[in-house]
Protein backbone atom coordinates (compact mmCIF):
# COMPACT_ATOMS: atom_id res chain seq x y z
CA UNK A 1 0.00 0.00 0.00
CA UNK A 2 1.62 3.33 -1.03
CA UNK A 3 2.07 6.01 1.56
CA UNK A 4 1.70 9.75 1.09
CA UNK A 5 3.90 10.60 4.07
CA UNK A 6 7.08 12.40 3.20
CA UNK A 7 10.35 11.36 4.79
CA UNK A 8 11.79 14.31 6.72
CA UNK A 9 15.54 14.56 7.30
CA UNK A 10 16.55 15.79 10.77
CA UNK A 11 20.30 15.29 10.40
CA UNK A 12 22.71 14.57 7.55
CA UNK A 13 26.50 14.71 7.42
CA UNK A 14 29.36 13.69 5.17
CA UNK A 15 30.36 10.82 7.50
CA UNK A 16 27.46 8.68 6.33
CA UNK A 17 25.06 9.52 9.17
CA UNK A 18 21.45 10.37 8.33
CA UNK A 19 18.49 10.73 10.68
CA UNK A 20 14.97 10.87 9.28
CA UNK A 21 11.53 10.31 10.72
CA UNK A 22 11.65 6.79 9.20
CA UNK A 23 15.25 5.61 9.74
CA UNK A 24 18.71 6.10 11.16
CA UNK A 25 21.54 5.38 8.75
CA UNK A 26 25.11 5.02 10.06
CA UNK A 27 27.43 4.06 7.24
CA UNK A 28 26.12 0.80 5.79
CA UNK A 29 23.77 0.09 8.72
CA UNK A 30 20.13 1.19 8.71
CA UNK A 31 17.86 1.14 11.74
CA UNK A 32 14.10 1.52 11.31
CA UNK A 33 12.86 4.41 13.44
CA UNK A 34 9.76 2.37 14.29
CA UNK A 35 12.01 -0.13 16.15
CA UNK A 36 13.88 2.47 18.22
CA UNK A 37 12.64 2.73 21.78
CA UNK A 38 15.24 5.10 23.29
CA UNK A 39 18.45 6.99 22.60
CA UNK A 40 21.23 7.98 24.98
CA UNK A 41 24.88 8.98 25.04
CA UNK A 42 27.66 7.47 27.09
CA UNK A 43 31.25 8.43 27.75
CA UNK A 44 33.91 5.72 28.03
CA UNK A 45 36.95 6.46 30.17
CA UNK A 46 37.72 2.82 31.00
CA UNK A 47 40.85 2.20 28.92
CA UNK A 48 42.29 5.62 29.70
CA UNK A 49 41.88 5.12 33.44
CA UNK A 50 43.34 1.60 33.23
CA UNK A 51 46.36 2.94 31.30
CA UNK A 52 46.91 5.68 33.89
CA UNK A 53 46.63 3.30 36.85
CA UNK A 54 48.95 0.71 35.30
CA UNK A 55 51.40 3.46 34.34
CA UNK A 56 51.43 4.91 37.85
CA UNK A 57 51.92 1.45 39.37
CA UNK A 58 54.81 0.79 37.01
CA UNK A 59 56.39 4.15 37.91
CA UNK A 60 56.13 3.29 41.62
CA UNK A 61 57.61 -0.17 41.04
CA UNK A 62 60.37 1.31 38.88
CA UNK A 63 61.25 3.89 41.52
CA UNK A 64 61.30 1.27 44.28
CA UNK A 65 63.64 -0.90 42.19
CA UNK A 66 65.91 2.06 41.56
CA UNK A 67 65.25 2.33 37.82
CA UNK A 68 64.84 6.10 38.15
CA UNK A 69 64.56 8.17 34.99
CA UNK A 70 64.99 5.20 32.65
CA UNK A 71 62.02 3.39 34.19
CA UNK A 72 59.94 6.54 33.95
CA UNK A 73 60.84 7.01 30.26
CA UNK A 74 59.77 3.43 29.52
CA UNK A 75 56.39 4.02 31.20
CA UNK A 76 55.91 7.56 29.88
CA UNK A 77 54.10 6.51 26.65
CA UNK A 78 51.56 4.55 28.70
CA UNK A 79 50.97 7.57 30.93
CA UNK A 80 50.57 9.84 27.91
CA UNK A 81 48.05 7.49 26.30
CA UNK A 82 46.08 7.40 29.55
CA UNK A 83 46.18 11.18 29.98
CA UNK A 84 45.11 11.74 26.37
CA UNK A 85 42.27 9.24 26.80
CA UNK A 86 41.00 11.01 29.91
CA UNK A 87 41.20 14.39 28.14
CA UNK A 88 39.47 13.09 24.97
CA UNK A 89 37.30 10.11 25.93
CA UNK A 90 35.30 8.09 23.45
CA UNK A 91 31.63 9.04 23.35
CA UNK A 92 28.97 6.62 22.18
CA UNK A 93 25.49 7.07 20.76
CA UNK A 94 23.46 4.24 22.29
CA UNK A 95 20.14 3.19 20.85
CA UNK A 96 17.66 0.69 22.21
CA UNK A 97 15.70 -1.39 19.75
CA UNK A 98 13.40 -4.36 20.02
CA UNK A 99 16.54 -6.52 19.61
CA UNK A 100 18.46 -4.85 22.47
CA UNK A 101 20.85 -1.97 23.07
CA UNK A 102 23.65 -1.12 20.65
CA UNK A 103 26.34 1.51 20.30
CA UNK A 104 25.41 2.87 16.87
CA UNK A 105 28.05 5.60 16.60
CA UNK A 106 31.27 6.55 18.41
CA UNK A 107 33.43 9.67 18.38
CA UNK A 108 35.72 11.67 20.63
CA UNK A 109 33.72 14.79 19.73
CA UNK A 110 31.03 15.41 22.34
CA UNK A 111 29.12 17.98 20.26
CA UNK A 112 28.91 15.58 17.31
CA UNK A 113 27.44 12.69 19.32
CA UNK A 114 25.06 14.98 21.20
CA UNK A 115 23.94 16.59 17.93
CA UNK A 116 23.07 13.24 16.39
CA UNK A 117 21.33 12.17 19.63
CA UNK A 118 19.24 15.36 19.63
CA UNK A 119 18.26 14.80 15.99
CA UNK A 120 17.28 11.22 16.81
CA UNK A 121 15.11 12.37 19.70
CA UNK A 122 13.37 14.87 17.41
CA UNK A 123 12.90 12.22 14.74
CA UNK A 124 11.43 9.79 17.29
CA UNK A 125 8.88 12.44 18.23
CA UNK A 126 7.94 13.00 14.57
CA UNK A 127 8.32 9.45 13.24
CA UNK A 128 5.73 8.11 10.93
Amino acid sequence: MPTDEKETTFYLDNRGVRVTNARLVVGQTTYAMANLTSVSTRTNYLWAVVALIVGLILVAVGLSLGLGAFGFLVVLPLLLVGAFGVARPTRHLRISTSAGEVSALSSSKKEYIEGVAHALQEAMIHRG
